[in-house]
Parts: C-alpha cells; sequence; structure tokens
C-alpha cells in the first residue's frame, strides 16, 4: 500500500489516473451508494482500489429520495457533497403537521434527489484514480491472504481485500457462502408519487411532514418535498404488498392518502398526484456467515433496516467511515488478511451502536403502529394524545396572531449554506 500525507491526498487525485490492471490493495463489488463512498474514503488514504459494478449507468431505483441533516455532514466529511448539489434540490425549512395543523418549522440542510440521480453523480464525480471497472464476476477466491475475482470477459484481479457492497450480486453470496436470514417479513411498504397543487399558487412550503391522523396508524406519515420543479410525496405503511389497500393506494395515492388522513389538504392545501405510483416492500433482512478472511460486507448487503425509520443511508456511510478512516489503512500495513483483521469491523463500537440503533427504531415504530399488545397501545395513545394537544396549541397561537403563521418554534439550529443551482 502507498502511504500518502493528507496534503498530497487530494493532489493526486487531479493528476493520477489508474488503468485498469490485474492487482490491486481492494476491490469494492457494487457501486451503489456504499459501495462509491467506499471507494473514495479509501483513496483518501492512500489506498488503490478498484471499482467493480454490472452497470455502466445505475438504473432506475425507487429507493432514498431525499438526504436528511446527518446525510449531508456525513457527504460533507467525505469530500463528496459538492458532487451531487448540481442535481439536487436544496430544502432548508421543514414544516411539521398533524391533526390538520401545522404545528413547527425547524430550519434543515436537505436535499431532494432521486437515487440513481444521486449514485450517477457520485460516479460522474469519481476523482480519476479511481479505478472503475463495468463487468460481472464470474467466479471469486478469498483467503487470508489474497482474494482473486474471475470477471466475465475472462480478466483476473486480485486485491488483498476484497468488500462486497452490493445485496444485488446472489450468485456471489451463494460462492462466498453467505445466506440471507429475515428478521421481519414483510416490515413495511415504501410509496412514491409525484403531486401537483390544484390551486393556483403552487405549494408554499419546500418540505412538510405529515403524522397520521388517529386511526391511520398503519400509514404513520407521508413527507412532501421537492425534487426540481415538482413535488414528490413518500408515504410509508405496514401492509402486505398484496394487500387490498396497497393496490388501492398504486391506483389513487392522493385520493387514498387524504381519506386515510382526513387533515392533510388542510395543511397542506389541495392536491392530485402526477404520473403514476411506485411501491417498494421491504423485508428486513441480515446477513450470515460474512466473518470470512479477506472479505467484508458493508451497507444493505450486510442488513436493511427499514426506510420509514429514515436510518438506511447513515448506515451504510457509518459502515464507510468505519472501515476505511482507520481499519483498512491498518491491515494494510502489515501482511495478511485473516479474521482477527475483518473481525475489527463487525465489533467496531460506533459499527454495532449504529446496527442496533437502526434495527431498534425499525422494530419500535412498526410495534408503535400496529402491535395490539397493550404497551403500544398505550404508546398509541399517549402519541395521539400529545399530538392532539400539540395541534390545539398552535391553533391557539394562530388565532391569537392571525398575521403569523400557525408554526411552533424554531427547533435546532444548522449552519447556513450557500444557495446551489439545481437542475
Amino acid at each position: 500500500m502507498c502511504t500518502l500525507k493528507e496534503e498530497d491526498r487530494w493532489a493526486m487525485l487531479e493528476t493520477t489516473a489508474y488503468a485498469i490492471e490485474s492487482c490491486y490493495d481492494v476491490i469494492v463489488i457494487g457501486a451503489g451508494l456504499a459501495g462509491v463512498m467506499a471507494a473514495v474514503a479509501m483513496l483518501r488514504s492512500g489506498v488503490r482500489v478498484l471499482l467493480l459494478d454490472a452497470n455502466e449507468i445505475y438504473p432506475h431505483s425507487f429507493k432514498a429520495e431525499k438526504l436528511g441533516n446527518d446525510h449531508s455532514r456525513q457527504f460533507r466529511r467525505l469530500g463528496m457533497l459538492d458532487a451531487i448539489l448540481p442535481a439536487a434540490t436544496p430544502i432548508r425549512e421543514l414544516l411539521e403537521a398533524h391533526h390538520g395543523t401545522r404545528v413547527l418549522r425547524k430550519p434543515v440542510e436537505h436535499y431532494g434527489i432521486a437515487y440513481h440521480d444521486l449514485i450517477n453523480a457520485l460516479r460522474r464525480n469519481l476523482p480519476s484514480a479511481i479505478a472503475l471497472k463495468i463487468g460481472k464476476v464470474r467466479r471469486i477466491e478469498t483467503g487470508p491472504d489474497r482474494q482473486r475475482l474471475t470477471l466475465d470477459d475472462g480478466q483476473s484481479i486480485e486485491a488483498r481485500l476484497l468488500v462486497l457492497a452490493s445485496g444485488r450480486w446472489h450468485n456471489l453470496f451463494s460462492q462466498l457462502g453467505l445466506r440471507r436470514t429475515t428478521v421481519s417479513h414483510m416490515h413495511s411498504l415504501s410509496f412514491g408519487f409525484s403531486v401537483a397543487s390544484t390551486r393556483a399558487n403552487d405549494f408554499d412550503f419546500d418540505e412538510m411532514t405529515y403524522w397520521g391522523d388517529p386511526g391511520s396508524e398503519d400509514l404513520p406519515y407521508a413527507t412532501f418535498f421537492r425534487i426540481g420543479d415538482g413535488m414528490r410525496v413518500n408515504a410509508f405503511a405496514y401492509w402486505n404488498a398484496g394487500d387490498e389497500r396497497t393496490h388501492a393506494f398504486l391506483e389513487d395515492p392522493s385520493g387514498v392518502l387524504q381519506r386515510r388522513m382526513p387533515g392533510l389538504a388542510d395543511a397542506v392545501g389541495p392536491f392530485e398526484h402526477v404520473g403514476r405510483a411506485e411501491s417498494c416492500p421491504l423485508h428486513l433482512e441480515a446477513t450470515e456467515g460474512h466473518l470470512q478472511p479477506g472479505l467484508v460486507v458493508v451497507g444493505d448487503a450486510f442488513g436493511t433496516v427499514c426506510p420509514a425509520a429514515g436510518t438506511g443511508v447513515v448506515k451504510a456511510l457509518n459502515d464507510v467511515e468505519c472501515l476505511c478512516d482507520e481499519l483498512v489503512p491498518n491491515w494494510l500495513s502489515t501482511p495478511g488478511m485473516g479474521l482477527e483483521k475483518i473481525s475489527q469491523f463487525y465489533s467496531h463500537p460506533r459499527k454495532t451502536a449504529c446496527d442496533r440503533s437502526g434495527m431498534r427504531m425499525s422494530m419500535r415504530m412498526r410495534k408503535t403502529a400496529v402491535d395490539n399488545g397493550w404497551r403500544w397501545r398505550l404508546r398509541r395513545q399517549a402519541r395521539s394524545f400529545k399530538r392532539s394537544l400539540s395541534a390545539m396549541r398552535a391553533r391557539h397561537r394562530q388565532k391569537s396572531t392571525p398575521s403569523e403563521q400557525p408554526l411552533g418554534r424554531v427547533a435546532e439550529r444548522v449552519e447556513p449554506h450557500p444557495k446551489p443551482v439545481h437542475h
């Protein structure tokens, strides 16, 4: 491994480009979010890395469509926030509402961007020193010292460490002896669709989260946010994919949403859906058999979390930071890539804490919404009472100061950033 001084690392990126050769420090399989960011982070640490993916252009994918405050900070730390800004829509204020009332306004650093646009923007802005190879793996051999891939074009590539960052490569899971186990079958459903205001003045906000009204606990919330010139809606439900409610939602998403959340139109304004709705069922899954010499499994390939909890991007980028900031450079400084090294990643305190937090939040949100145990029924009742009280207070403020918006206190502050131009 070539060790670089901090001030020399990014200078190297502008002047050096590696050809597709046969031997690297690290091969990253999967050029999605975790894979691209892992390659960038490792290069900053002086690691010679090859990024491998089956598709030259990341295809349309209904996944994360908005970056939050934590995501923005992580991308900034990893030096890639500027790479996505031209394709993203900046959002600087979030409204929260329920019971037909806007109850809270807070400053944020959010960005609306479709997942495939995010990944393709990151790929377009990869440092030239990262070798990107488009191809599929035909055969894979791992061991305590060297890892070898044979690609579908017959090329053989070797590295000291293999990072698996994609759960789509099912043949690799089989070859590596990895097993996917289901933690919670049909855990949740995510819906995405675009809407247009039916009044002349369009929407008067850039982002709003509407928390479900009483009686819609299995549809806990919907978030409205701008992407480009349009308004996008993401909603989450604890239904089965074949449920009649699911089919009805896909047929008429705006109608079903407004019927299930009677106060929604009062807070958002009148709207109708534009184009078709998309859905994505989510099973909480974990990977077993992952502790192997020469192999690290990261991101969704290691385990999934519920999109409703909003922790998937944080979890993937946390894996990247834990693996690449210290571990990989230290591993490469000494011979071998045995279990004593690999186990350091899976036992890393920040990784284990983040994984536990994401899983705990995923399970708690579902139980709070639909579990019939007495504890969870009480939680629902307490939450409903609290929301009802906050809505009453917001309406009272509105009557007391009719010239002002019926919104609550500023809940947090973020550093101001110049508003980038988006396309």
